[in-house]
């Protein structure tokens, strides 16, 4: 769970705090995985909608703060590294 640094305001109530699930390839399709693992926006801002709970609207994936941008992201790429991957970068990290 992501607490975003900027609400989105919303009729019912505000959103704090946004859940990103692991995607399924379905939910990746027309997406370049490789733009994806970079963080490009526009992968990023196809992926967000399908993937956040509560479910974000385009447009208020669109309306994002830079910061909560660069946090739910970096949750998306953490789905698609396998464990050994993420493993082998962490051991990288600290040598």
């Amino acid at each position: 769970m992501a607490k975003l640094t900027t609400p989105i305001k919303r009729e019912g109530g505000d959103v704090k705090s946004v859940e990103i699930r692991q995607p399924t390839a379905g939910e990746l399709r027309g997406c370049k995985l490789t733009q994806l693992l970079q963080m490009d926006t526009s992968e990023l801002l196809k992926v967000l909608p399908r993937v956040t709970v509560p479910a974000l609207l385009p447009a208020e994936v669109e309306a994002l703060a830079p910061a909560d941008l660069l946090t739910l992201g970096m949750e998306v790429v953490g789905f698609l590294a396998s464990p050994a991957l993420k493993e082998e970068a962490l051991r990288a990290a600290e040598a």
